[in-house]
């Protein structure tokens, strides 16, 4: 019943939901009149339940004046629920019948979480002015975005305790995802790739279901929470090269693997890539939160697993993280030796593991995202937090 866990917790208020791996949530509220408050997508969703439910209310009740009278010789009529039953019955009804017409509405989304790659690039400038895309941008964030980031954009929204990693703080004007060097400011472009294709293995999921101008208009918003002055991009992009033909030859991988010692890398995520490396227990972000390294045989990489997508994480670094860029430390020949061993981890490493600790990493996954989906496409705001 995960997918209507609002609705659940509405007339459940002690209920304890479980959505996948270890991840369960619970709503602090103990009154069902407080917790239906919270909750956005019941909010959005009640005028068409009212409304469904009075039709089907009304359906009910004509055919119950049709049941055959009472009396001698006649059969007993079937005993009716009351008509609070039938009406929280019918609501619920409703209530899931309007879920299921949201996630209809989100094909490609869906097609993402099945496995699926999403368009991300922009294809078109925006035709709105600045003003008017930070008005529609500040609409569309407080119907998407808010549950998560919060209303200020500060990463604190209701649902953001049960997600791993948190999200965002946009006010500290610090992005990873970008083409920009370290410590520069993302682009729009950059931006914009991040709203429309997601973030692997986190709640982070791609809107590319949007119109573009309402993705454009996401960007806008998400400047302005920034602050302009910060955000403002100062760096040209970073070229990502072709990449090269032998990419997967064992000459390629060994000579990576020999760069992933030599650049330290393997103090961090391991000498196999699982995230073990001596330094993984004491690392932290720039807000001081444990900042595991990313598991690179088990976990889908954030940003992507192209060799372009791998390239470019590599060389500008997640701002915010202690994962530095390589740009001068490292030729471009030395970064695609590096790519060439990651992906090695990927499709050859992942095979030493065993099936249970492999399915166990993939099930965090899908529960993060599980997560996202419930939030987007449920448009569940209700307050939550993680059970130990």
């Amino acid at each position: 019943m995960e997918r209507y866990e609002c609705y659940a917790q509405m007339r459940r208020p002690s209920r304890t939901v479980t959505t996948g791996g270890d991840e369960a949530t619970r709503y602090n509220s103990s009154k069902a009149a407080a917790r239906s408050r919270r909750c956005s997508r019941y909010l959005h969703a009640r005028p068409r339940v009212a409304t469904i439910s009075r039709v089907i209310i009304a359906i009910v009740s004509l055919a119950a004046l049709c049941l055959p009278p009472g009396g001698a010789g006649a059969a007993s009529p079937p005993s009716v629920a009351s008509p609070a039953r039938v009406q929280n019955s019918v609501a619920q009804a409703a209530a899931e019948f309007l879920v299921l017409r949201r996630e209809q509405r989100w094909p490609l989304l869906r097609q993402w979480l099945a496995g699926a790659g999403v368009p991300a690039e922009p294809t078109q400038t925006p035709a709105l002015s600045t003003v008017e895309l930070v008005t529609l941008g500040e609409r569309l964030y407080g119907m998407y975005c808010r549950n998560c980031h919060g209303s200020t954009g500060r990463g604190d929204g209701p649902r953001a305790p049960v997600l791993d990693p948190a999200p965002r703080d946009f006010t500290s004007g610090t992005f990873k995802f970008r083409s920009t060097p370290s410590g520069l400011p993302p682009t729009d472009e950059d931006l914009f790739r991040t709203i429309s294709g997601g973030l692997r293995g986190t709640g982070m999921l791609p809107f590319a279901d949007l119109p573009e101008e309402q993705r454009w208009a996401l960007v806008a918003y998400v400047r302005k929470l920034a602050d302009d002055e910060t955000i403002e991009p100062d760096g040209d992009p970073l070229d990502v090269p072709e990449p090269p033909a032998d990419l997967s030859s064992p000459m390629r991988i060994a000579r990576g693997a020999a760069a992933y010692e030599r650049l330290g890398c393997a103090k961090c995520h391991g000498s196999e890539g699982r995230g073990d490396g001596e330094s993984a227990p004491t690392l932290v972000d720039a807000w001081g939160r444990p900042a595991a390294p990313r598991d690179l045989v088990a976990h889908p990489l954030k940003r992507g697993d192209t060799p372009e997508d791998v390239f470019r994480s590599l060389i500008t670094g997640l701002d915010g993280s202690p994962m530095p860029g390589y740009r001068d430390a490292a030729s471009d020949a030395d970064v695609w030796d590096l790519v060439a061993f990651i992906e090695s981890l990927q499709t050859t490493a992942s095979r030493d593991i065993p099936a249970a600790v492999l399915a166990s990493a993939r099930a965090s996954v899908v529960a993060q995202q599980r997560q996202g989906a419930h939030t987007v496409i449920g448009g569940c705001g209700c307050q939550a937090r993680r059970l130990r």
